[in-house]
């Protein structure tokens, strides 16, 4: 059975263009409830309204989205309660809604220097208008370029980013982790026009985080990774 969609693009110009999506949601679930039974599966309505603009002779693209998500079932976890083979239990949570903007830049902003970088701002509420999920950020912000640079070092690419996410938490009053950014930069060499090495530091200011405040697992540690690509 297809899961129901529509959308339309409207070109307001070789630049602009404006868009409209409508989609129903269907996930089953693998989350269990303190019973060890599975929670029904996901199903809502997601809606999304947005523009989209291609720039510097189509080699730069940018979209702004508004988007919101009407949804039953959704898994939320049942405090500090497990399931019988010891795992989190979760309960499904009812006429849910999630809102939200997104907005991306990705392509060539010049000659030989590229980014991509995106900003998100997303809610999530229950039926009684109470924010839940609550361990995925409010604002998520990331941003990446890179340049090649000329003369003598032209086969040199460096480049470097960052990634940003607001305050997060089980319930926001206990296991809260505030808003930290992660670092990372990079330098790939074309040996040949088909081999290339690169170098990539990652956390480059070591930064120590959860990746999630619900399971309290570390983040990497500053990392070097190398690798050759062969291009065929």
């Amino acid at each position: 059975m297809g899961i129901p969609y529509a959308g339309i693009v409207y070109d307001l110009s070789e630049v602009w263009a404006v868009y409209a999506s409508y989609t129903k949601v269907f996930n089953p679930q693998s989350e269990q409830t303190v019973t060890g039974s599975y929670l029904e599966p996901l199903e809502g309505t997601g809606y999304e309204l947005g523009v989209k603009a291609s720039l510097n002779d189509d080699k730069l693209n940018a979209s702004l989205a508004l988007f919101k998500l009407e949804q039953d079932n959704l898994a939320q976890q049942d405090g500090t309660s497990l399931t019988p083979a010891g795992w989190q239990a979760y309960t499904a949570a009812k006429g849910t809604t999630t809102e939200g903007v997104e907005l991306e830049l990705n392509g060539e902003l010049a000659p030989d220097r590229n980014i991509a970088g995106g900003y998100t701002y997303s809610v999530s509420r229950n039926s009684d208008d109470q924010r839940i999920s609550t361990q995925i950020p409010r604002h998520s912000l990331k941003l990446f370029t890179s340049y090649r640079l000329s003369g003598p070092l032209d086969k040199l690419n460096v480049g470097g980013g960052f990634n940003w996410q607001s305050k997060t938490g089980f319930d926001m009053r206990n296991y809260t982790q505030q808003s930290y950014a992660v670092a990372n930069v990079m330098a790939r060499y074309e040996i040949t026009h088909n081999l290339s090495a690169s170098v990539n530091l990652n956390n480059v200011f070591d930064k120590e985080y959860f990746t999630t405040t619900s399971g309290g697992v570390y983040g990497a540690p500053r990392n070097l990774m190398t690798s050759f690509k062969y291009d065929f």
